[in-house]
């Protein structure tokens, strides 16, 4: 077998799996741009509206119409009945909207400490799962009570902790969460 890398680390920045494909974005000379890597293991060129349409939906356009940046900024987690949630670690806001692109939540969530939220991951019937890097900490948080139930790490930025160690992604498969580290190279389920 040959392993063939499909993307230099240093630049990309997002992947998502979508319809037997992989969508990549990163930057080039300062600008954006996106690929696809489907099963025939050939990558190509897409454009913004490929990537965004497939990444975010069709609704894609109005909801960028209601967040600050462009919307692949902004990382996703996808809710019940097609709604999705929205953050970028620049800053806490936490937006969500329905499957029409209507927007149906938004908090300013205080939790981090000042470490920024670089992930998020739905688990129902209403929570969202943070992880907080920088932190050493992902938290769970009830969306209609806007508060943290859950926590696991202390919002430290030293990195002496034991089972975290800058978990930067995070993900939920039925009712387990997964939490790979990118400091100690660990998955943690």
């Amino acid at each position: 077998m040959t392993l063939t890398p499909i993307a230099d680390s240093t630049r990309s920045e997002g992947f998502y799996c979508c319809h037997s494909e992989l969508l990549m974005k990163f930057q080039e000379d300062g600008a954006y741009k996106f690929s696809a890597f489907d099963k025939s293991g050939t990558i190509r060129s897409v454009d913004r509206d490929y990537y965004c349409r497939l990444v975010f939906g069709e609704n894609y356009r109005k909801i960028e119409n209601q967040l600050s940046r462009d919307i692949y900024h902004y990382v996703k987690a996808d809710g019940l009945n097609g709604d999705q949630y929205f953050s970028t670690f620049h800053n806490g806001l936490i937006h969500g909207f329905d499957k029409d692109g209507t927007k149906i939540y938004e908090w300013d969530c205080p939790l981090g400490e000042e470490n920024p939220i670089y992930d998020i991951a739905f688990e129902a019937p209403h929570f969202l799962w943070m992880a907080f890097p920088t932190g050493q900490t992902v938290a769970q948080c009830s969306l209609p009570e806007k508060k943290e139930v859950y926590r696991i790490g202390d919002y430290s930025y030293e990195n002496d902790h034991e089972y975290l160690s800058f978990p930067e992604s995070i993900s939920i498969k039925g009712t387990t969460l997964f939490i790979p580290n990118m400091g100690n190279s660990k998955l943690l389920k």
